[in-house]
């Protein structure tokens, strides 16, 4: 039996950027891209991630100036990550234990994606979606594509 990694279903678009920035850099960069999520890296590294849900309550609500205060104060870590082999069901299951909703992809240090809950989703729906189209007459798989 195949089983499908990470690296199927990851999005290979992750943003990044250095402790040191403030949050007004990080902001900006959720806005520019349309995403709720950024990596923090040091010396290349991913260490921490900022979220729009810490931008909201570690942020605004505490009114933290965001031209003063760097990515670093608010990040949370230690960053949780999975290497690019890891099985899908793997993480899902660690997404599930710790209530994540986004979780890095790395080879060896390397940042280099990351996959949602939207992405495991999709995939089990899919995946879900085939064997039932499977079990299916030739007839009645015709009506459906996949």
């Amino acid at each position: 039996m195949v089983v499908d990694t990470v690296e199927s279903i990851m999005s290979r678009k992750v943003r990044a950027i250095d402790v040191s920035a403030s949050l007004h850099e990080v902001a900006k960069i959720m806005k520019k891209d349309n995403i709720s999520t950024v990596i923090i890296t040091k010396d290349n590294d991913p260490v921490g991630i900022v979220t729009e849900r810490d931008m909201a309550q570690k942020v605004v609500a505490e009114a933290l100036d965001v031209k003063k205060v760097s990515a670093e104060k608010i990040m949370s870590t230690p960053l949780q990550t999975i290497e690019l082999g890891t099985s899908i069901f793997y993480a899902q299951r660690l997404m599930q234990q710790e209530k994540f909703k986004k979780l890095p992809i790395v080879e060896g240090t390397k940042l280099v994606g990351i996959v949602t809950q939207t992405d495991i989703s999709n995939y089990l729906t899919q995946k879900r979606k085939e064997f039932v189209l499977k079990s299916l007459d030739k007839s009645a798989q015709e009506a459906y594509p996949v």
